[in-house]
């Protein structure tokens, strides 16, 4: 795939390239599980075409000795480390406890597909620029604005009279899980945040134009918004209560546009209640009138046989008065809630036990029952789950790297155009990350590659010094 972009002669080639980047990140937004045994895995439509790009990484390493150029130092040696970490713990737990699909499918070849997301990122700028890496960014923010309106539109009353209807009990996109959406979804407000408080600096011409159009920018962070909202995550209001608080400590953002998002935002669930309570009703007028017209007509000729044709019924199933809204709340009544917290709190006690290395990759998930007295449970917490199956040394590992990132970012604020970017994103991972597994998260390493991958197309070039 490298040989063949750096051999193209016609534009058109280049084009469909380009159309391979884009759909990647269209992909991005939908992902499903495959059972498999006591698991399953988690697929995304992105993967295969990350996969190729793990098999650039590898090969790159092996036959020409080249390495991915980041904007920090030493962040190869992290990954190398990252890879290390999971093959190790993998190997503790198959000698302690035996061989799982779930530690070895979706953790341990997880992580080399998550290695596969980040290179995917550096390719993409690599080959494209700077400009079209922005592009990129930009269109996930449209994606996922695109997917909460099409969720939205599913769920119309209206909709109900048809027999294939998505009608998933969570607002989940497409996504198979509502807090995986959340976080997407976050991600892409952190995206339309960073656009806005940088746009007189971003060298892309098309998008500065885009983003001085305030109606619509206000209207895509006002979708995302009541996205999150609607996915009744506890965890993503409390993180997107924070990714805003930074926004005004780091003044990325002022107050104003963060009042006017929220603005728009109930605007928009106002326009949406009303309209589908308008369908409904213009629905239910004509069903009433041509049922009259029916009978009418049955009487007026005295039929033997009446029409049994009849209007479709609507099932109104209360799209917003629906218990999954009511898991958004702060009262912690919820049993999903205390048994997370649990895991926590478990996990912890792993970890007093099992200082140094951990227990071994999956032994939680594997040994639920016994811990917790439910199956194939994992600990909700990113940090907890690190030091109970890798131990304090890998967990230090993981918080250098972070900090680092987070540095960075804020060393190289005023010339970097991807700090804000990276700040937010960082703030996400940490806050999120404490109440879900969230490390592997694809559009997180999708967009930390962008950001972190240098290029000789950069309009302010920054030294890898730091």
């Amino acid at each position: 795939m490298e040989n063949y972009l750096k051999g193209i002669k016609f534009k058109s080639d280049f084009n469909f390239l380009k159309f391979i980047a884009l759909i990647s990140i269209f992909a991005l937004s939908f992902q499903f599980f495959i059972p498999l045994n006591n698991s399953s895995i988690l697929i995304n439509l992105c993967d295969p075409i990350a996969t190729i790009s793990l098999f650039i990484f590898i090969r790159n390493i092996l036959f020409k000795k080249e390495l991915p150029v980041w904007e920090i130092k030493n962040f190869n040696k992290f990954l190398f480390l990252f890879l290390f970490l999971f093959l190790f713990s993998f190997l503790k737990g198959l000698i302690a406890f035996g061989y799982t699909d779930w530690a070895f499918l979706n953790k341990f070849c997880g992580s080399f597909l998550m290695i596969g997301y980040l290179n995917l990122g550096y390719l993409f700028k690599k080959q494209f620029g700077n400009k079209f890496a922005l592009y990129l960014l930009f269109i996930m923010v449209i994606t996922n604005c695109f997917v909460v309106l099409i969720n939205l539109f599913l769920r119309l009353d209206l909709l109900s009279i048809f027999p294939l209807t998505y009608d998933s009990y969570n607002f989940q996109g497409f996504v198979s899980n509502r807090n995986t959406f959340s976080f997407q979804l976050l991600c892409a407000l952190i995206l339309l945040i960073g656009f806005i408080s940088n746009k007189k600096n971003i060298s892309n011409l098309f998008l500065n134009k885009i983003l001085y159009k305030n109606i619509f920018i206000n209207f895509l962070g006002g979708i995302l918004i009541y996205g999150i909202y609607l996915t009744g995550s506890k965890t993503s209001y409390i993180t997107l209560f924070f990714i805003l608080i930074s926004s005004l400590i780091f003044r990325i953002t002022k107050i104003k546009f963060i009042f006017k998002l929220i603005v728009y935002s109930f605007f928009i669930n106002l326009f949406y209640l009303l309209f589908n309570d308008t369908l409904v009703g213009i629905y239910t007028i004509s069903e009433i009138t041509f049922n009259n017209i029916l009978d009418y007509f049955n009487k007026s000729f005295y039929l033997e046989n009446n029409f049994s044709f009849k209007f479709p019924a609507l099932i109104f199933r209360n799209t917003f008065e629906r218990d999954y809204l009511l898991q958004g709340s702060f009262v912690m009544k919820n049993d999903n809630t205390i048994l997370r917290f649990e895991t926590i709190k478990i996990g912890l006690d792993l970890f007093k036990k099992h200082f140094l290395f951990g227990t071994g990759l999956g032994y939680f998930r594997n040994n639920s029952f016994d811990l917790i007295r439910e199956k194939s449970l994992t600990i909700h917490s990113t940090p907890i789950w690190i030091l109970a199956e890798f131990g304090i040394i890998s967990f230090i590992i993981f918080v250098n790297q972070i900090k680092n990132i987070l540095l960075f970012s804020i060393y190289k604020f005023r010339v970097f155009e991807y700090s804000v970017f990276l700040i937010l994103l960082i703030i996400n991972f940490i806050v999120f990350g404490l109440a879900h597994d969230i490390l592997f998260q694809r559009v997180f390493w999708m967009i930390l590659g962008l950001c972190l991958s240098s290029d000789s197309f950069f309009k302010n070039k920054i030294a890898n010094k730091y």
